[in-house]
């Protein structure tokens, strides 16, 4: 178990402190912070913080997934033929990512499996809306045709 100060040093590490800030909020030396980063105990409390907050962050992002997904699928009704390539490109890579994560193992292989999808992702839809600035083509799926609206 750990104590006060060391619970105050896992969280500011864990938010990204450095070694001097983190003891400095602790009410320790530096070397004392040094010390305590090579016992198991404390690494593995680290360890479990930090896995929390990627997990939370992760959850965040996944849950805008969706709407990066709508985003993209809308683009291929773009005016423009780059867009929509890169639309027509994007959509199946994202749904091929997402197929390989998975879903049943630890969830710690699951975060750091849909991290990089979703930040990869997230920036590709968002090129691609600011490319098309212009509103998006009306697509009839009955029709053998794009209406321009």
């Amino acid at each position: 178990m750990l104590t006060a100060k060391q619970d105050t040093a896992v969280m500011a590490l864990a938010g990204g402190a450095s070694i001097t800030e983190a003891a400095k909020k602790a009410g320790v030396e530096r070397s004392t912070l040094y010390r305590w980063l090579e016992r198991p105990d404390f690494k593995a409390a680290l360890a479990d913080v930090q896995l929390e907050s990627r997990t939370r962050a992760v959850r965040r992002l996944s849950s805008a997934l969706d709407k990066a997904a709508a985003t993209a699928v809308a683009l291929l009704a773009a005016k423009d033929d780059a867009v929509r390539l890169r639309a027509a490109q994007l959509v199946p890579a994202m749904l091929r990512e997402l197929l390989e994560i998975d879903v049943h193992g630890d969830a710690p292989v699951q975060v750091q499996q849909a991290g990089p999808m979703v930040f990869r992702h997230a920036d590709a839809v968002a090129a691609l809306g600011a490319a098309a600035s212009s509103e998006p083509d009306v697509v009839d799926a009955d029709a053998d045709e794009v209406r321009r609206d």
